[in-house]
């Protein structure tokens, strides 16, 4: 069984939690009153099953509030693990939920995920690293490069390899808002 430890959320497990801007409160509830009406578009690959609620109007203002606020603060936390933004163009931010497959962020990226809906219980893997979390409403999550977002499963790993054994139902991590960042390694 894979160790999975429970503490602070760190960029060198895989994943920090920040605090989201006052402004980007209000615009958070008008995203969960516009998903209410849209059915999500079932996306998937192989096992891994994602649905999306698109690109809500309000996704483009909940970016721009967290980049507005944020952005310093990403930039030194990013620093901290080598990294920084990349010149590229950004990705359209979008709504999803997953089920036990999670999502991955790539290697040329950072993940910026917001949850819109209720507490759920996560499990951030980076490499061997498996890192337990309740992620609150609200709170933002930026996640490394090659680092997955999973919920967890009933012995708190989030192991998506046991899916099928002793699960009654599908795990579902819920509703959340992400975008990714580009960025690229420097070198001090």
């Amino acid at each position: 069984m894979a160790n999975i430890s429970v503490k602070k959320l760190s960029l060198v497990d895989g994943a920090e939690e920040l605090d989201l801007p006052d402004e980007a409160a209000v615009i958070l509830d008008d995203l969960r009153n516009e998903i209410r009406g849209i059915t999500p578009i079932v996306k998937q690959q192989g096992v891994k099953i994602l649905y999306s609620y698109g690109t809500p109007e309000s996704c483009g203002k909940l970016s721009s509030a967290i980049g507005r606020h944020k952005a310093q603060e990403i930039k030194k936390i990013l620093s901290t693990v080598r990294l920084k933004p990349k010149d590229a163009r950004m990705p359209k931010p979008e709504i999803v939920k997953v089920e036990r497959s999670g999502v991955y962020t790539s290697q040329d990226f950072a993940r910026l995920a917001v949850l819109i809906s209720d507490p759920v219980g996560i499990v951030v893997k980076m490499g061997s690293k498996r890192v337990s979390h309740e992620w609150e409403p609200g709170k933002i999550l930026l996640l490394m490069p090659d680092t997955s977002l999973q919920p967890k499963d009933k012995d708190g790993t989030g192991n998506s390899e046991a899916e099928g054994k002793g699960m009654d139902k599908p795990l579902e991590l819920s509703d959340f808002f992400y975008t990714m960042i580009p960025v690229e390694y420097h070198h001090q």
